[in-house]
């Protein structure tokens, strides 16, 4: 475990929706987590997850905003708005980073989806 973030999801822009990868949103407190992409678990109403999270700024949409956890869960579809969730860390994928197009961000996060399936499977 790389870390573990718990909190009531918060209203985003819905960017992530848009692009075709609905996420929830955390905020963060402190700085003892690492920004960048992770494969994650998702420990929801009794049940776990797998996922993949981005923790940071959003550079490529806010620039400097504040610092949040961002998860699209897989094969999930549910309004959870306010509800608790606690993300458990389990692998580094690459660091945050800004992109210069929406798609250019689109295609990156496919790629993470990915890594964090393929992760997931051998783990």
């Amino acid at each position: 475990m790389l870390g573990k973030i718990e909190g009531y999801v918060v209203g985003g822009n819905r960017l992530g929706r848009n692009l075709g990868f609905p996420t929830a949103n955390l905020k963060l407190e402190g700085d003892d987590i690492i920004d960048g992409v992770y494969a994650v678990e998702v420990l929801y109403d009794g049940a776990i997850y797998k996922g993949v999270a981005n923790v940071g700024v959003k550079p490529t949409v806010e620039g400097s905003g504040d610092r949040l956890l961002e998860v699209n869960i897989f094969d999930f579809d549910r309004d959870i708005y306010d509800q608790y969730l606690i993300v458990v860390l389990v692998h580094y994928i690459r660091e945050e980073r800004k992109f210069d197009t929406l798609d250019e961000l689109k295609d990156r996060i496919e790629k993470d989806r990915l890594c964090a399936m393929q992760f997931f499977e051998r783990n």
